[in-house]
């Protein structure tokens, strides 16, 4: 009777550990495919987060640029807007004229080329080939108040920008 219940028992642990075996797999296919999951979700993460880094240089690159480009036309705006004064145009027709708010017109018709430290030129050229004969190459900082800026400083406010306008450009960023 000794000898049964031993080889039964043994064909009771056979059993339960074959069970347990495939339960066993289950558990440790069942956790690679978690830590596979992790690995995507971490590398994807990851990529996603260089794709935006990335993105967000090139877009300063680009706006950096394009603040470069603008502060010619700024300056040539001022002067325009000083032109309506002498033409004596007050500030709110000149305002109503071109949609801009009146504390703007006035920003902008007293300030003078020199004004703004930002205006100061490291390197100086001039752009002949266009027959303009301006100087270019401004070098901009950001404001170091944090406020938005129209070109030469001018504060904005909700509603005081004109209306927008496209141009012809041949620069690539």
């Amino acid at each position: 009777m000794g000898q049964r219940t031993t080889s039964r028992r043994a064909a009771a642990l056979r059993k339960a550990r074959e069970a347990k075996a495939a339960r066993d797999a289950e558990r440790l296919m069942r956790e690679r495919q978690i830590e596979a999951a992790l690995a995507d979700f971490f590398e994807s993460w990851g990529r996603a987060e260089q794709i935006r880094q990335e993105a967000g240089h090139r877009a300063k690159k680009i706006l950096d640029y394009a603040e470069r480009e603008a502060r010619q036309a700024d300056i040539d705006a001022g002067e325009a807007i000083r032109a309506l004064r002498k033409l004596d145009q007050t500030n709110a027709e000149i305002a109503e004229l071109c949609g801009l708010s009146v504390p703007i017109v006035r920003a902008m018709a007293n300030n003078t080329p020199g004004d703004d430290p930002r205006d100061q030129k490291d390197e100086r050229s001039v752009d002949t080939a266009h027959g303009h004969g301006r100087e270019v190459g401004v070098e901009v900082e950001p404001d170091a108040g944090g406020a938005p800026l129209l070109g030469r400083g001018w504060p904005l406010t909700a509603g005081d920008e004109p209306e927008p306008y496209t141009s012809a450009s041949s620069g690539q960023f």
